[in-house]
């Protein structure tokens, strides 16, 4: 019997993942991830599948004998978020879908938490940000748009807003409640009536709660 265990980028050059051979088996609260494939060469009766997590494999996730595994009996198929795979580092976020989903309100895997929350950006993990910051602009000297990034550690009502040298607002860029996270934002040079800024000086200012940071850009024409 196999029981909170966690397989990882399984690749045996002949069975093509996670191979499973043999007789009288059985997986409860295991992982079985980022392989090509699950190759199993025998009757699913054989082998029960009970509060398991398949994800990420190549070649599909439960397929072949392991089909009729999906949904029941506890297993499910959802990132475990990993906390940081690049470091071998195979315990899971604090949000991950396989704390307490096991049997008996157990964990799935072997590992359990070993970081904070983790969100999804464009594919990636990254965890959240433990604050809050404000990046230099990019480009600077810029023209016709430069890019903005800031990062939000909680919740919070955001406002990024552009003013010119004499402190007059000139555009509002953002303006509302974002979760925590990473974020970016663009100015393409106009004021809120869509009309070209002249070159010059320009500055930008977030607030988030009792946070505030002003920096300086230049736009070129």
């Amino acid at each position: 019997d196999f029981e909170n265990c966690t397989f990882y980028a399984g690749n045996d050059q002949n069975a093509g993942g996670i191979a499973i051979t043999g007789t009288n088996y059985s997986f409860r609260n295991c992982l079985f991830t980022y392989g090509e494939k699950i190759n199993v060469s025998i009757n699913e009766g054989e082998y029960p599948f009970s509060y398991c997590n398949i994800f990420g494999n190549t070649e599909g996730n439960w397929i072949g004998a392991l089909e009729s595994q999906y949904g029941v009996n506890g297993n499910i198929s959802a990132d475990p978020l990993f906390c940081d795979t690049a470091s071998g580092d195979l315990s899971v976020a604090a949000n991950s879908p396989c704390l307490g989903t096991g049997e008996g309100g157990s964990n799935i895997g072997a590992l359990g938490q070993g970081c904070g929350i983790i969100v999804g950006v464009g594919g990636a993990e990254h965890a959240l940000p433990p604050g809050y910051s404000l990046s230099r602009n990019y480009p600077n000297p810029f023209n016709p748009v430069t890019k903005i990034e800031y990062t939000l550690g909680k919740a919070s009502h955001i406002e990024l807003t552009i003013y010119n040298i004499l402190g007059q607002e000139i555009e509002e860029l953002v303006n509302e409640i974002q979760p925590a996270g990473y974020y970016e934002a663009f100015w393409d040079g106009t004021d809120r009536f869509g009309n070209k800024a002249a070159s010059g000086i320009y500055f930008y200012r977030i607030k988030a709660g009792d946070y505030m940071e002003t920096h300086s850009m230049m736009l070129l024409k």
